[in-house]
């Protein structure tokens, strides 16, 4: 069967997708690696077989898609143009996959000349796409738990990650962040909606935002700071090596115990368990130990009062 752009749309997920026999896979090397940058979201491996050199590429979605201009599908394997509405086709069951709370990766290939032994930025154009990789990461059952009791305690915690913005507001939904709502204007962002807002439309957003995807780690520390220039408290939770400017930053910088060394230095705790219900605990033992000293401290002066 061959894929024409006027057929129905689930025609081109129906196909069969090939993309290279396992045993080629196995007995190709792999000459270069172009590692992953979070500005181009993506990473690209040179890899050769005899007399076929083939990059192969691997990143977020929009990355991918924005540098394919061609389409491998049909069950021989054939290449297609990849056109507007075959592009608009992928974007929409990229977003789909999203509102599932799938994480999603996106899959290219490009051949480049034998015997090529490096490869850079300029080569990751004109690709052609492969598919679409969908995983499942849920949230923990305790989570939501732990959310609600931060809102009953007047805590109020912001979702930041590199997530797609259609995936991260899935998961939110999930663990209660965004509870009954289906327009979240005004409180859910991208780092790069967020950079081109004008400075007063900023600091109104810090007031109600609740998720942040798309970041860099530069953007955490530009967040606690707008936080604390707002007079705000904050505690910032990071696990990476990139997150510690921001960890350093915070009011209280919380480590994944699973994190690396430099993160958990930067911080003045480490959750051991990398669980965020235990945040909430160490904050309800906090306000218990806070009211017990200051019942001691009344008991004491009272105490001394009576004795003069």
């Amino acid at each position: 069967m061959h894929l024409t752009e006027g057929k129905k749309s689930r025609e081109l997920w129906t196909t069969y997708i090939v993309l290279i026999d396992c045993q080629l896979y196995q007995k190709s090397v792999k000459v270069y690696v172009l590692e992953f940058t979070r500005d181009r979201k993506m990473m690209s491996v040179l890899c050769s077989h005899k007399q076929m050199d083939v990059m192969f590429s691997k990143g977020a979605p929009e990355s991918i898609i924005a540098r394919c201009t061609k389409l491998l599908c049909n069950s021989d394997g054939s290449v297609v143009p990849l056109t507007a509405a075959f592009r608009a086709e992928l974007e929409s069951r990229f977003a789909s996959f999203g509102d599932e709370t799938l994480r999603c990766l996106a899959l290219a290939f490009k051949t480049v000349p034998h015997g090529q032994q490096t490869i850079s930025h300029d080569n990751e154009n004109d690709l052609t796409f492969i598919g679409l990789v969908g995983m499942l990461d849920p949230p923990r059952k305790e989570v939501r738990d732990a959310m609600l009791a931060c809102m009953t305690a007047g805590i109020r915690v912001i979702v930041v990650t590199g997530d797609n913005k259609s995936t991260a507001e899935s998961i939110c939904r999930k663990i209660g962040a965004f509870d009954n709502l289906v327009d979240f204007s005004g409180l859910s962002y991208t780092a790069s909606e967020f950079e081109r807002l004008p400075a007063m439309q900023q600091t109104t957003a810090l007031q109600r935002m609740t998720l942040f995807s798309r970041v860099e780690p530069s953007h955490k520390r530009m967040l606690v700071e707008a936080l604390q220039n707002q007079n705000e408290v904050v505690a910032m939770t990071g696990d990476g090596v990139n997150d510690a400017p921001a960890l350093k930053k915070a009011d209280i910088g919380i480590a994944m115990g699973s994190g690396t060394a430099v993160a958990k230095s930067a911080s003045d705790m480490v959750l051991a368990d990398d669980n965020f219900a235990s945040i909430v605990a160490v904050c309800l033992f906090s306000c218990i130990f806070v009211i017990v000293i200051s019942f001691w401290l009344i008991l004491k002066h009272t105490s001394h009062s009576s004795s003069a």
